[in-house]
């Protein structure tokens, strides 16, 4: 059986001491990871992301902690050693003949140093070390997890960014040709050879298509963000590009993206 233990130290103790060894980027780096006009490919932004994502971090510093946990459960075999110290002021008091007289205050000191060492428990700190080592197994698992999801962000975001890009450049093209038509259809309708209500039709499809326009440009600055946000930088500079298209091949009756 066990004495006089001496308490464990506390997990959130642990916890502070894993991760004072590797402490997190400062958040002023956090852009220099991306510099301003680089052109990404999608290698890059998942070397990126995996390096300096705060969800990778954070799993990693997780099992660290859960290792820590391991060993904190294995100190249960160590002898325990408790120092306790005391200490009380005095101020007695008799009576004599019907009077209170008292002898004056004094300080009084204890201490009290005990040894003990766990000689059996009926299996419990054995089933902690095991519990423990399960658990620092689970986090494993979950930094796998964690790795996957966000590789998946990175390349959703990445293929998103791609077609953005592609629906502005082709709403830019739509918006220049339904200019011309407005163009022609005026002309026309100067020289008497079309009516009215072809530039009408014309101008409402030149306000469609200006919107359009103007909607793939927000939609463009959404994905770049989403980009940064799955890279885990989110304030690096908006205006990188990315070497890739979304071309594809059949194989199989399967279609599979390729990155140029």
């Amino acid at each position: 059986m066990t004495y006089n233990a001496v308490r464990v130290v506390p997990p959130l103790l642990l916890i502070l001491w894993s991760l004072l060894g590797a402490p997190f980027p400062a958040c002023g780096q956090a852009s220099e990871a991306i510099q301003p006009g680089e052109r990404l490919s999608l290698e890059r932004c998942l070397e990126i992301a995996l390096s300096r994502h705060p969800s990778i971090q954070g799993a990693t510093y997780t099992i660290r902690a859960q290792e820590s946990r391991i060993g904190q459960a294995k100190s249960s075999y160590l002898p325990q050693v408790t120092w306790q110290n005391t200490y009380s002021r005095n101020a007695p008091y008799t009576t004599s003949s019907s009077r209170l007289t008292g002898t004056g205050p004094y300080d009084q000191f204890g201490s009290n140093i005990g040894l003990s060492q766990n000689i059996y428990d009926f299996q419990r700190t054995p089933t902690q070390v095991r519990i423990a080592r399960i658990n620092a197994d689970a986090t494993r698992r979950d930094l796998d997890h964690t790795v996957s999801q966000v590789i998946l962000g990175v390349k959703q975001g990445f293929y998103g960014l791609i077609q953005a890009e592609k629906n502005l450049d082709v709403a830019r093209e739509t918006l220049e040709q339904f200019q011309q038509h407005l163009s022609r259809a005026q002309g026309y309708f100067n020289v008497g050879l079309k009516p009215k209500f072809d530039v009408t039709k014309a101008e409402v499809d030149l306000g469609n298509a200006r919107l359009n326009f103007i909607r793939a440009e927000n939609a463009l600055r959404i994905a770049r963000v989403n980009l940064n946000n799955a890279l885990g930088v989110p304030s690096a500079p908006l205006d990188y590009a990315l070497t890739g298209d979304l071309l594809f091949q059949r194989i199989n009756d399967l279609i599979v993206l390729i990155d140029d």
